[in-house]
Protein backbone atom coordinates (compact mmCIF):
# COMPACT_ATOMS: atom_id res chain seq x y z
CA UNK A 1 0.00 0.00 0.00
CA UNK A 2 1.03 3.21 -1.26
CA UNK A 3 1.56 5.54 1.95
CA UNK A 4 1.21 9.47 2.08
CA UNK A 5 4.92 10.50 3.23
CA UNK A 6 6.54 7.55 0.99
CA UNK A 7 5.10 9.60 -2.09
CA UNK A 8 6.27 13.11 -0.73
CA UNK A 9 9.68 11.76 -0.24
CA UNK A 10 9.83 10.00 -3.67
CA UNK A 11 9.05 13.63 -5.25
CA UNK A 12 11.75 15.18 -2.43
CA UNK A 13 14.37 12.42 -4.13
CA UNK A 14 13.23 13.36 -7.55
CA UNK A 15 13.77 16.51 -7.39
CA UNK A 16 16.96 16.28 -5.74
CA UNK A 17 18.42 13.50 -9.02
CA UNK A 18 16.84 16.71 -11.40
CA UNK A 19 19.11 19.28 -9.19
CA UNK A 20 16.61 21.10 -7.59
CA UNK A 21 14.53 21.75 -5.00
CA UNK A 22 11.22 20.28 -4.19
CA UNK A 23 9.90 24.34 -5.09
CA UNK A 24 12.51 24.78 -8.27
CA UNK A 25 11.07 21.49 -9.26
CA UNK A 26 7.53 22.51 -8.86
CA UNK A 27 8.38 26.00 -10.58
CA UNK A 28 10.42 23.61 -13.43
CA UNK A 29 6.96 22.09 -13.87
CA UNK A 30 4.47 25.66 -14.03
CA UNK A 31 2.96 25.02 -10.88
CA UNK A 32 2.58 27.15 -8.13
CA UNK A 33 6.35 27.24 -6.29
CA UNK A 34 4.64 26.52 -2.91
CA UNK A 35 3.13 23.07 -4.31
CA UNK A 36 5.44 20.83 -2.74
CA UNK A 37 6.18 22.73 0.29
CA UNK A 38 5.84 20.78 3.82
CA UNK A 39 3.21 23.15 4.53
CA UNK A 40 1.30 21.73 1.57
CA UNK A 41 1.30 18.02 2.32
CA UNK A 42 -1.40 18.55 5.09
CA UNK A 43 -4.48 20.42 5.15
CA UNK A 44 -5.40 22.73 7.96
CA UNK A 45 -6.68 20.42 10.17
CA UNK A 46 -4.04 17.97 9.77
CA UNK A 47 -4.94 15.68 7.28
CA UNK A 48 -2.97 14.25 4.79
CA UNK A 49 -2.88 16.23 1.41
CA UNK A 50 -1.63 13.63 -1.62
CA UNK A 51 0.59 15.14 -5.07
CA UNK A 52 -2.02 15.07 -7.62
CA UNK A 53 -1.36 12.83 -10.40
CA UNK A 54 -2.03 16.27 -12.82
CA UNK A 55 0.98 17.76 -10.81
CA UNK A 56 3.25 14.82 -10.91
CA UNK A 57 2.61 14.13 -14.80
CA UNK A 58 3.95 18.11 -15.41
CA UNK A 59 6.50 17.11 -13.36
CA UNK A 60 7.42 13.94 -15.76
CA UNK A 61 7.08 16.38 -19.10
CA UNK A 62 9.17 19.02 -17.44
CA UNK A 63 12.09 17.25 -17.00
CA UNK A 64 11.79 14.21 -19.39
CA UNK A 65 11.42 11.68 -16.89
CA UNK A 66 9.19 8.75 -16.92
CA UNK A 67 6.59 6.98 -14.41
CA UNK A 68 9.30 4.38 -14.31
CA UNK A 69 11.96 6.74 -12.83
CA UNK A 70 9.37 8.63 -11.01
CA UNK A 71 8.30 4.83 -9.05
CA UNK A 72 11.95 4.11 -8.51
CA UNK A 73 12.27 6.45 -5.61
CA UNK A 74 9.06 5.16 -4.32
CA UNK A 75 11.62 2.49 -2.77
CA UNK A 76 13.55 2.58 0.20
CA UNK A 77 16.97 2.04 -2.27
CA UNK A 78 16.64 5.21 -4.83
CA UNK A 79 17.06 4.41 -8.04
CA UNK A 80 16.49 0.72 -8.10
CA UNK A 81 13.56 0.42 -10.53
CA UNK A 82 10.49 -1.74 -9.23
CA UNK A 83 8.47 -2.67 -12.93
CA UNK A 84 7.12 -5.45 -14.60
CA UNK A 85 5.98 -6.11 -18.29
CA UNK A 86 2.50 -5.82 -18.31
CA UNK A 87 0.76 -6.69 -21.51
CA UNK A 88 -1.81 -4.04 -23.25
CA UNK A 89 -3.18 -2.82 -26.19
CA UNK A 90 -5.93 0.17 -27.45
CA UNK A 91 -9.12 0.06 -26.15
CA UNK A 92 -9.88 0.45 -29.84
CA UNK A 93 -8.23 -2.79 -30.53
CA UNK A 94 -9.94 -4.73 -27.42
CA UNK A 95 -13.63 -3.32 -28.55
CA UNK A 96 -12.68 -4.26 -32.69
CA UNK A 97 -11.46 -7.84 -31.32
CA UNK A 98 -13.88 -8.08 -29.20
CA UNK A 99 -16.69 -7.38 -31.62
CA UNK A 100 -15.68 -9.96 -33.80
CA UNK A 101 -14.43 -13.00 -32.25
CA UNK A 102 -15.54 -12.58 -28.43
CA UNK A 103 -13.89 -12.58 -25.36
CA UNK A 104 -11.43 -16.16 -26.86
CA UNK A 105 -8.08 -15.15 -27.72
CA UNK A 106 -8.07 -11.79 -25.75
CA UNK A 107 -9.25 -12.92 -22.14
CA UNK A 108 -9.76 -15.92 -19.96
CA UNK A 109 -12.95 -17.02 -18.03
CA UNK A 110 -11.28 -15.02 -15.09
CA UNK A 111 -11.05 -11.83 -17.19
CA UNK A 112 -7.05 -12.42 -17.32
CA UNK A 113 -5.28 -11.63 -20.19
CA UNK A 114 -4.23 -14.10 -22.62
CA UNK A 115 -0.41 -12.89 -22.92
CA UNK A 116 0.79 -13.91 -25.51
CA UNK A 117 -2.40 -12.20 -27.86
CA UNK A 118 -1.02 -9.04 -26.60
CA UNK A 119 1.93 -6.57 -26.70
CA UNK A 120 3.88 -5.52 -23.83
CA UNK A 121 5.11 -2.32 -21.78
CA UNK A 122 7.54 -1.54 -18.85
CA UNK A 123 5.56 0.10 -16.42
CA UNK A 124 5.26 0.40 -12.55
CA UNK A 125 4.98 -2.82 -10.39
CA UNK A 126 1.17 -3.03 -9.29
CA UNK A 127 1.88 -6.37 -7.56
CA UNK A 128 -0.61 -8.17 -9.72
CA UNK A 129 1.13 -10.97 -11.93
CA UNK A 130 -1.93 -10.72 -14.35
CA UNK A 131 -2.25 -6.92 -14.64
CA UNK A 132 -2.65 -5.39 -17.89
CA UNK A 133 -3.21 -2.15 -19.67
CA UNK A 134 -5.20 -0.22 -22.15
CA UNK A 135 -4.65 2.43 -24.00
CA UNK A 136 -7.06 5.56 -24.50
CA UNK A 137 -7.26 6.33 -28.12
CA UNK A 138 -9.86 9.25 -28.14
CA UNK A 139 -11.10 11.86 -26.13
CA UNK A 140 -14.65 10.28 -24.92
CA UNK A 141 -13.27 10.16 -21.76
CA UNK A 142 -11.59 13.72 -21.45
CA UNK A 143 -11.25 15.41 -19.82
CA UNK A 144 -10.51 12.91 -17.02
CA UNK A 145 -8.63 10.73 -19.95
CA UNK A 146 -7.16 11.94 -22.43
CA UNK A 147 -5.93 10.19 -25.89
CA UNK A 148 -2.80 8.22 -24.86
CA UNK A 149 -3.48 7.74 -21.55
CA UNK A 150 -2.72 3.67 -20.62
CA UNK A 151 -4.62 2.52 -17.67
CA UNK A 152 -3.57 -0.44 -15.90
CA UNK A 153 -5.98 -3.04 -14.35
CA UNK A 154 -5.47 -5.62 -11.37
CA UNK A 155 -7.56 -8.28 -12.06
CA UNK A 156 -6.88 -9.75 -8.81
CA UNK A 157 -7.66 -6.63 -6.75
CA UNK A 158 -10.81 -6.20 -4.77
CA UNK A 159 -13.36 -3.77 -6.33
CA UNK A 160 -15.21 -0.98 -3.69
CA UNK A 161 -17.73 1.17 -3.86
CA UNK A 162 -16.66 4.48 -6.35
CA UNK A 163 -13.75 2.35 -7.69
CA UNK A 164 -13.19 3.14 -11.39
CA UNK A 165 -13.53 -0.08 -13.15
CA UNK A 166 -13.08 -1.68 -16.50
CA UNK A 167 -16.10 -3.70 -17.85
CA UNK A 168 -16.25 -6.17 -20.62
CA UNK A 169 -19.96 -6.72 -21.99
CA UNK A 170 -21.66 -9.67 -23.36
CA UNK A 171 -21.78 -7.25 -26.44
CA UNK A 172 -18.64 -7.08 -26.92
CA UNK A 173 -18.98 -3.45 -25.69
CA UNK A 174 -15.61 -1.97 -23.34
CA UNK A 175 -16.76 0.28 -20.73
CA UNK A 176 -14.82 2.49 -18.07
CA UNK A 177 -16.97 3.62 -15.23
CA UNK A 178 -17.01 4.16 -11.61
CA UNK A 179 -19.13 1.82 -9.42
CA UNK A 180 -21.60 3.52 -7.14
CA UNK A 181 -23.21 0.17 -6.33
CA UNK A 182 -23.31 -3.69 -6.49
CA UNK A 183 -25.61 -6.50 -5.71
CA UNK A 184 -25.63 -9.93 -7.21
CA UNK A 185 -28.38 -8.71 -10.18
CA UNK A 186 -27.31 -5.59 -10.76
CA UNK A 187 -24.91 -2.61 -10.59
CA UNK A 188 -24.97 1.55 -10.99
CA UNK A 189 -22.55 2.78 -12.69
CA UNK A 190 -21.41 6.70 -13.12
CA UNK A 191 -20.03 8.36 -16.11
CA UNK A 192 -16.50 9.39 -15.66
CA UNK A 193 -17.48 12.88 -17.96
CA UNK A 194 -20.86 13.52 -16.08
CA UNK A 195 -20.92 11.64 -12.42
CA UNK A 196 -24.23 12.49 -12.02
CA UNK A 197 -24.95 10.29 -14.82
CA UNK A 198 -25.51 7.02 -13.36
CA UNK A 199 -26.83 3.79 -15.28
CA UNK A 200 -28.19 0.66 -14.48
CA UNK A 201 -26.50 -2.48 -15.78
CA UNK A 202 -27.71 -6.18 -15.10
CA UNK A 203 -24.74 -8.39 -13.89
CA UNK A 204 -25.77 -11.25 -17.01
CA UNK A 205 -24.69 -8.51 -18.85
CA UNK A 206 -21.18 -8.39 -17.58
CA UNK A 207 -18.67 -10.74 -18.57
CA UNK A 208 -16.08 -9.30 -15.96
CA UNK A 209 -15.10 -6.63 -14.41
CA UNK A 210 -11.57 -5.24 -13.11
CA UNK A 211 -10.13 -2.14 -11.30
CA UNK A 212 -8.38 0.39 -12.43
CA UNK A 213 -5.21 0.90 -10.16
CA UNK A 214 -3.07 3.74 -12.18
CA UNK A 215 -3.76 5.59 -15.26
CA UNK A 216 -0.11 7.24 -17.13
CA UNK A 217 -1.56 11.06 -17.02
Amino acid sequence: MLKHDQLWRALDRYADHYGMTSSGLARHAGLDPTSFNPSKRQTKEGKPRWPSTESIGKVLEATGGTMVEFVSYLQDVPGAVLSQDIPFLSIEEAHDLLQKEGDEGLFDDHGFPIRENWDFMVYPDVNDAEAFGVEITNDDLAPVYRTGTVLVMSPNASIRRLDRVLLCMANGDILVRELIRQTAHRMDLAMLTNPAEVETIMANEVIWMTRIVWASQ
